[in-house]
Order: structure tokens, then sequence, then C-alpha cells
């Protein structure tokens, strides 16, 4: 009776009815709860209905009732493998294979577990000991040559790939897996062969199609890359890989709008897939969608905790919020993951250099052109950097590395003149510029530069010409506007001047500079409490900066509000306590107050800081004399006749007639 119902059990598996099977089977097991067969009957078809926890508790049941059943164990194996447990399938396809040493299968369904694992040199080797026992196995051949390809063992893996299909001519999946190890090596027209070829054998193979769509992608054929993804759409709308490479190609393409769509269905499908949360990041950003690009990588992230990509991603997506401290953080997590990740050592040094330390800057360019020594931008935006902690050499070298990677890179030319201006070479620094403007007649900052530059060797009409044209192609940049004020302060054309420091302003409210400037002008032209108003806004800005102090102190002098004029002194000297000229103007107003000793003190400042300033022996030998203390007015009144005698002369005039123009308004910023 038992036999019976074990052959039609058999029968109902053997035409696809399982649960017609599972009934039978368990006829079986309700009267007979011993018999193995029966558990394991029940087991595979429990496991190919999809309901593997049964399958699972029936092989479970098999190995207590006879442990010594191959089938028990193997079969138990692949319900493990089914559940994702790859650790425990290992371990009951090993206690098969001690139950049933040559049987080839078994030491094939190890192999996969190991590659589930990871551990691609045990799977290699169990399929080595499987085709010793199969050699004309082609579908051996194939999965060893798979584990070789995920050793990068290329030659290998072409070589098993090549037996497979020796074995079997019309064999498709060898076909394509050859060619998925030629796209490895780049070799891409070879994989296309290969992958064509596996689409001739099985039109229907959605893999191959999406395969495929990958080389077209590399080669920048992005029309037949999309028709491989909708084509492998089309074979199986449930699988995500489809739609993951279409967006990938619509998003080269510019389609966001369809990339996002893509993005959004493999999430349906999957929701646990990462790449689907990454990619859709990387469309919003480009779609400018910061903080929704910052979300996706977040769930990404989240999902796949060491994928350095979404970190470096993110990184990217912070610093164009100006969140530069969580960038930096990013960046350091994903250099952590790897050591190696040149993008992000790269990506860190342009946020270190935006935040204002160049040192840790260059610190990270290094270490991407230890990793790259040809990477041009590296060698550039160290160039950069270098500029900002004044080595400017070391900035030329990098930019002539640089050229010689890529020769037509414009803004290389461009650095590598702002370096030879800082170091007054400035015909190199022209010659630089002119070639820059060459290769783009479009980048308004080279012609602000040669601008500056002319202006520096005075020649602010010229100067003037390139501000105009840099103005031209880019009219919301203050600094064009504030250098070309400063060419016509310096041509006597006040009006002009003070029109684009306004301009410069209305681009730039913070730039402290531009009211500096503005501040010098108005009082050029005598209107005194513009410039006031001016210096005060630049102040308000910066409020270390010295030299709009001292200015603001002098014009407070000059209307003879001597108390806010001894405050602005004495905050210049504050901020920068080698400014003789604040001491000096400071101890006239002492003086004039009949505060003799402070007087004295600050003509002393002065000279400690100027040694050879006439102006402040000649006061300070008044101020002795009106003290009383006549031997040191009669010292420094010799002192005096010393120094005109040997012409060593500083500061002729009383202080009050020229304003400290340390600024643009004397020389360019580069």
């Amino acid at each position: 009776m038992s036999s019976d119902l074990l052959q039609l059990g058999g029968e109902y598996f053997a035409r696809g009815m399982f649960a017609d099977a599972i009934s039978e089977y368990s006829k079986v097991i309700d009267k007979y709860p011993q018999m193995v067969e029966a558990y394991l009957g029940r087991a595979a078809a429990y496991q190919i209905q999809g309901e593997v926890d049964r399958a699972l508790e029936d092989y479970s049941k098999a190995v207590r009732l006879n442990p010594a059943e191959a089938r028990a164990y193997r079969g138990r194996g692949d319900a493990y493998m089914g559940l994702g447990t790859a650790v425990c399938a290992v371990s009951d396809y090993t206690e098969a294979i001690k139950l049933c040493p040559r049987v080839a299968e078994l030491y094939a369904s190890r192999a996969a577990a190991y590659m589930e694992l990871g551990m691609h040199q045990h799977a290699v080797n169990d399929y080595e000991k499987a085709i010793d026992m199969s050699p004309d196995d082609a579908c051996l051949y194939d999965r060893r040559g798979m584990m070789y390809h995920n050793l990068h063992e290329y030659e290998r893996a072409i070589d098993d790939y090549n037996k497979a299909i020796e074995l079997n001519p019309e064999f498709a999946a060898a076909f394509n897996h050859r060619g998925l190890v030629y796209q490895s090596r780049g070799e891409l027209a070879r994989a296309i062969d290969d992958y064509d070829r596996a689409i001739s054998i099985d039109p229907c193979s959605a893999g191959a199609y999406q395969d495929r769509s990958i080389a077209y992608y590399n080669l920048g054929e992005y029309r037949r890359a999309l028709e491989d993804c909708n084509a492998a759409i089309s074979l199986d709308i449930r699988d995500p890989k489809g739609y993951i490479n279409r967006c990938l190609v619509n998003y080269s393409i510019g389609d966001y709008k369809q990339s996002l769509m893509d993005c959004d269905e493999v999430i349906v499908l999957d929701a646990s897939d990462s790449w689907a949360y990454h990619n859709r990041g990387m469309v919003r950003y480009s779609l400018g969608e910061f903080e929704l690009a910052i979300e996706d990588y977040d769930r990404a992230i989240q999902l796949n905790p060491s994928c350095t990509l979404s970190y470096n991603n993110r990184g990217i997506a912070y610093h164009d919020l100006g969140d530069l401290e969580k960038a930096i953080a990013d960046y350091g997590e994903a250099l952590r993951l790897d050591q190696n990740d040149a993008q992000a050592y790269y990506n860190r040094g342009l946020a270190y250099n935006d935040i204002g330390k160049p040192l840790q800057a260059i610190e990270d360019y290094n270490r991407v052109l230890k990793l790259q020594p040809d990477d041009a931008q590296a060698l550039y935006h160290r160039a950069l950097a270098c500029i900002d902690v004044d080595r400017f050499r070391q900035a030329i070298d990098d930019c002539d590395a640089a050229l010689l990677i890529e020769p037509c890179g414009s803004e290389i030319y461009y650095v590598r003149s702002l370096a030879y201006a800082n170091l007054k070479e400035f015909q190199k620094a022209i010659e630089g510029c002119n070639e820059a403007i060459e290769l783009d007649p479009y980048n308004a900052c080279v012609y602000q530069c040669r601008g500056m530059i002319h202006h520096e060797l005075g020649d602010y009409g010229r100067a003037i010409e390139d501000y105009n044209k840099a103005a031209s192609i880019d009219n919301h940049d203050a600094r064009t506007y504030q250098s070309r004020g400063a060419a016509y302060y310096k041509l006597g054309d006040l009006e002009k001047a003070i029109a684009d420091y306004d301009h410069a302003i209305k681009l730039d409210p913070n730039d402290s500079i531009s009211y500096y400037d503005r501040g010098l002008a108005f009082a050029s032209i005598g209107d005194y409490q513009e410039t006031i108003r001016s210096l005060g806004d630049a102040v308000r800005i910066d409020p270390d900066d010295a030299t709009a102090y001292y200015n603001r102190g002098l014009i407070y002098h000059k209307l003879g509000e001597m108390d806010r004029a001894v405050e602005d002194y004495s905050r210049a000297v504050r901020y920068d306590s080698g400014h003789a000229l604040a001491y000096y103007n400071r101890g006239l107003i002492y003086h004039k107050k009949g505060c003799y000793q402070q007087a004295v003190d600050d003509y002393s400042c002065a000279i400690r800081i100027e040694e050879h300033n006439i102006q402040a022996y000649h006061n300070r030998s008044i101020a002795y004399n009106d003290m009383g203390e006549f031997e040191r007015a009669v010292r420094d009144s010799e002192e005096v006749a010393r120094l005109e005698s040997s012409g060593k002369l500083l500061r002729q005039d009383d202080g009050l007639d020229g304003y400290q123009t340390k600024r643009s308004g004397g020389a360019p910023r580069y």
C-alpha cells in the first residue's frame, strides 16, 4: 500500500502536479511516519512550490530518521540556499559528500554555496573535483569559469568558457559569461560579439540583452544600449536589473524624468535594492534637488553601509549645499572603507580648500597623485591650494606637469598665470593668460586676471579693456567691477570708480574691499561723510581691518573729531601692532591735547617700527621740550639733523595728506 502511494506521489511530481504529490506523500507519512522516502518526496515538492520552510522541516526529519541518507543532506542544503543561508548549506553538502564522495553534483552544489559566501577559491577547488568526475559536463566548466572571473583570473575563465562551448556549441550562457569576462578586460567589441551569439541561441535571454546594453553604454552607444534595456524589460518586466540599466542610460542622455521613473520602478520591485536609491540620488542631484538626493543616499547607505560611492556622492551633495563639514565627514567615511579611493581624496581636497584649509587639501591631492600620478585635475587643484599658501613655484611646477597631460587646459594656464603674477613675473603671467584666452575666449576670470596684471604694471587703460571684456562675459562677478573701479580710481575718474564700487557692492554686499575702496574714492572728492559710512561698512564686515580703521581715523582727524580719531587709531594698532602711521597720528592728537607722555609713547612706537621716521623724531623732540626734558629733546633734534644729512628720510609730511591704500585701490588682488 505504501509503495503504491509513493509511486502515485512520484507520478504527480513528474507531471508537475506538486499539490497532489504533496497530498499523496502526506498520506504515506500519516500511515508510515518513519518512511524517509515520503519525507524526501514531499520536501522536494514543497521546495518547488516555494514553501522552503516546510521543505526544510521534511529534510530535517529525513536526516533524523536516517543520518546516512545523502539525499536528505543535499536537499536540505538546497533548501538552505533558497533561504539565503549558504553557511548551513555548505555544512549539509559537506555531510552529503562524506556519504557519497564520488557524486560530481554534490561538489558543484557546495561550490555554488561557497560562491554565495564569496569564498571563490574554495568554489574553484570543488568545481575541479566535480570536473575530474564528470569531464564532459559543459555546465561545470561554465560555473568554474564564473569563479575564475570573480578571482580576476580572466585567462583561466576564458579557457573554461571555451571548453564549455566546445562541449556544447549552443550553450548560450557560456557565450554570455565569456562576454562578461571580455567586458571586464575592456574588450567591448569581443564582448558584444559573444552577447550577440548568446541572443541568437536564446532570443528570450533577458540577461544577455542587459549585459549587451552595458557594453553599448560603455562605448557611448546610448541608442543601442536603450534598445537592449527595453528588450530586456519586455522579456522580464519583474527583473529590477533591466530598469537599473535603463535608468543609467536615460541619465546619460539627460532624460532625468524617465531615469527617475526607472528608479521608482526598481524600488517598487525591490525596496531593498540600495543601487536604486543610489541612482535616484544621482538623478535628483543632477536636477539640483540636493536635499532629496541626500535622502536617497541616506537610504542607500542604510541598505549597504559599505558602499564608498554612496558616501562620496552624498558628500558632493553636502558640499554643494555648503555643509562642508558633513561633506568632509562623508569623504572620510569612504576612505575608512577604502584607503585607496582616489576620488574620495580628491573630493575631500576640494572641500578642505573651500573651507579655508589649503594645507589639508594639499595632503589629499598628494594622496590622489600617489595613486594616480597622471591626474591632471589633482595637479591643477593642488596648484590652486599652493597659491593659497604662497608656494608659487610649486604651483607653477604642478601646472607644467598638468599641461603635459592636458595641453589644452585653459584653466591650467590661468592658474599658472596667477602664480607668476604673485611672483611679479608679469610678462610670463600675461603670456599664460594669452594662451588661456586662445584656448577658451569666454573665460571671464582670465580677462580679469590679465586686467589685474596690467593694473599692477600701471597700464590702467588696458586693464579696463580686460575688465570690460570680463564683464561682458559674466556681469555677475563683483570682483570685476571692484577691480575696474580700482583702475578708474588710479586714472582719477572717481565718478566711474564709485559707480563700479556701487555695482560690486550690489552684487556682493558682504565684500568689505569694495566698501573700503569706495571710501577712498569718496575721500578723494572730499565727501567725508560718505567716506565714513563706506569705511564703517568695511569694518562691520571685517572688524579686524586695521587699515580701514586707520583711514577712518584720518577722516575724523581732518574733521576735528579727535576722540573718534583716537578710537580708530587705537583699533588700528590693536589689530596691527606694526602700524607706524596709526601710532604717529594718535601721537599728534595726544600732543595737541597736551598729553605729552602719551604722545611721546606713540612717537616712540612709530620710531621702533620705522627707525628712520624723521617726522616722528621731530615731533617727539617738540613733545620732550614741552615736558621740560630738554636733553632728550636735543638728542632727537640731533637725530633729525643726522637723518637729513644721510638722506634716510621717512614721512616728511604730517601723515594726514594721503590715505593708506594697501588694498586694491593701489594694487589688484590676485
